[in-house]
């Protein structure tokens, strides 16, 4: 599925990793639940997007915030994002929420916490 793609639908693909060198899309691989690229061109290191119900745990306090989409105005910290993100993670992962809204919507967002049980 991935071997077919052009770069774009490839990158939005979580199941699928654009290789920058060899400027082709290929089938993830797993190792310990994290998602790694090819070694010899290794440009995204994330956890798996998950769509399972949220959770208090000491790993959602390491979540980074992002924003969700352009014209939503919301900054959230689950886990569904861009895989290009983690590479350029100082303009669109932040530590706090905050940090998110000031960036991105000028100080004024909603805020979508996946890790506190709605």
């Amino acid at each position: 599925k991935c071997e077919s793609m052009i770069r774009k639908p490839c990158i939005k693909d979580p199941e699928c990793v654009w290789h920058i060198s060899k400027k082709s899309c290929s089938q993830r691989t797993s190792s310990n639940g994290m998602i790694i690229e090819s070694k010899s061109d290794i440009t995204t290191m994330t956890t798996p997007a998950t769509k399972s119900a949220p959770s208090a745990s000491p790993i959602c306090n390491e979540r980074k915030w992002h924003p969700k989409t352009v014209n939503d105005r919301t900054c959230s910290n689950s886990l569904h994002y861009p895989p290009l993100w983690n590479v350029y993670p100082d303009q669109y992962l932040f530590q706090s929420f905050k940090q998110c809204c000031k960036k991105f919507y000028n100080g004024t967002c909603k805020q979508e916490d996946v890790c506190v049980d709605k």
